[in-house]
């Protein structure tokens, strides 16, 4: 990892969390993003590759 990932508050977190399955889970991946340094710099990557798949997903910068 370089540059914003290095800060951001969910490096060492389960990448699934970003996944959310249900409400609770949501909200903790949207807690960690709130207290995030990266979260600007996560918001604008997330826009520029908001597809998985051709699906849309919110899996960066709580977008």
């Amino acid at each position: 990892m370089s540059g914003w990932r290095d800060k951001a508050a969910c490096r060492d977190m389960d990448p699934d969390l970003f996944f959310p399955t249900t409400s609770s889970e949501e909200r903790l991946a949207l807690k960690a993003c709130a207290q995030c340094p990266a979260i600007c710099e996560c918001a604008r990557y997330a826009a520029e590759h908001a597809l998985i798949n051709g699906t849309r997903c919110k899996a960066y910068g709580a977008a």
